[in-house]
């Protein structure tokens, strides 16, 4: 298949693929998001543009791993009953509907950040709706806090969506950091959503009331919570010591598969498999277009890449730096007990405490080797911006 040809059909499948995912489903083809992904990975493979091997490397299997993990630990709060209890001790502390709109905000947003925004919609919304038909809410207000609290709570950590994940997974950026840097941009983002709701929905929340009726809700079991809690509190710390963040987020979920002794039937049926499908898809779909060099290709200012325009000056910067980190990052492996070459940087995988496992330190988290690793990128810096403005070239010395 010629070049052109391979861009062409990569961009149909691309866009086909996109249309399905957006759109509703089209009564002559019937598919839902995980499966329209999954017709463009196979279209992907079926017509030439990948290979299966390179489709296989195109999948991001730490953002999956860590994925089902956190799925897979949300399960076990679930069996415990936590997010029943904690729904209705919400609306027993709330004495308006406004405070129970702030709590709501809260809640989703704080538990979003520890695991999954995905997994918490899906175990809150039903409860949720239980608990605003039992006060007699109205329901517009609450499942749109749930939401937009869901999304914006989650960007706090790594753990918190799948895009943080995989910005976690190619940027090496260390859980606490990220943290520190993004938690008040959280915080600060929960309390506007909160402002926007109450006044968007003052009129309807003003005239609302909480109506409290007997219920019975099922009892917390506190040894599986309590057990749960500490694997996590464990789980975070080995993730701000600089642990690997999927492998050791699924040791401490197989960790609570061991303690728990429930039936693992029940558990692995609340982990949200469509959601694992469609991004393993997708990440063949999109690694397909890219492939073919066309996203490059695309015009993105008007100087054309004459260094005349300040995005383009800037962009320079930006693929030096990534460069110089590439260099650095040559050869690296993640599997157990092996070395791997960063650019003259040594890093040898050390033993790990943690259950036993290796390979989940590396010494990428020294301040001695990030130093070096730093001093690597801006020397590629310096010389990929000489370079591109002397007109001798793009890339950077092999020396």
């Amino acid at each position: 298949m010629k070049h052109w040809e391979q861009e062409l059909v990569a961009t149909v499948i691309f866009g086909i693929t996109y249309v399905l995912i957006s759109g509703r489903q089209l009564k002559i083809l019937p598919l839902n998001r995980p499966a329209a992904a999954l017709l463009g990975a196979v279209l992907m493979i079926s017509t030439g543009v990948m290979t299966p091997e390179r489709a296989d490397r195109a999948v991001n299997y730490d953002t999956i791993v860590l994925l089902l993990a956190m799925m897979i630990i949300s399960a076990y709060l679930y069996l415990a009953h936590f997010f029943e209890w904690a729904a209705d001790a919400v609306l027993e502390f709330s004495r308006t509907p406004q405070r129970l709109l702030l709590y709501l905000t809260l809640t989703s947003g704080i538990l979003s950040a520890l695991l999954v925004n995905d997994t918490i919609c899906l175990m809150l919304t039903p409860l949720v709706i239980a608990v605003i038909r039992r006060g007699r809410l109205p329901m517009l207000p609450y499942l749109i806090a749930l939401a937009t609290s869901a999304n914006i709570g989650s960007v706090a950590t790594l753990v918190g969506n799948p895009q943080n994940m995989i910005i976690g997974h190619f940027s090496h950026i260390p859980f606490a950091q990220f943290s520190r840097t993004l938690t008040p941009a959280a915080i600060i983002g929960l309390a506007i959503n909160f402002i926007i709701l109450r006044a968007g929905f003052r009129k309807t929340l003003r005239e609302a009331e909480i109506e409290r009726e007997p219920h019975v809700i099922p009892r917390l079991d506190r040894n599986l919570f309590a057990i749960v809690c500490v694997v996590l509190v464990l789980i975070f710390g080995c993730f701000v010591a600089g642990l690997n963040l999927a492998w050791t987020a699924l040791a401490g979920a197989v960790l609570v598969m061991v303690l728990a002794r429930r039936d693992t039937h029940d558990v692995l049926k609340l982990v949200d498999w469509h959601l694992l499908v469609f991004f393993a898809a997708l990440f063949v779909v999109v690694d397909g277009l890219s492939d073919t060099g066309l996203p490059d290709a695309v015009p993105v200012c008007s100087c054309r890449g004459k260094m005349d325009c300040a995005f383009c000056r800037a962009r320079v910067d930006v693929e030096s730096a990534g460069t110089g980190h590439d260099i650095c990052r040559q050869s690296h492996h993640h599997w157990f007990g092996r070395e791997h070459d960063r650019g003259r940087i040594g890093a040898r995988t050390f033993r790990s405490r943690f259950l036993g496992l290796r390979a989940l330190w590396h010494t990428d988290h020294h301040s001695h080797n990030r130093r070096r690793r730093d001093g690597v990128a801006r020397v590629a810096l310096r010389r990929s911006t000489i370079a591109r403005r002397c007109g001798e070239g793009s890339g950077i010395e092999a020396s």
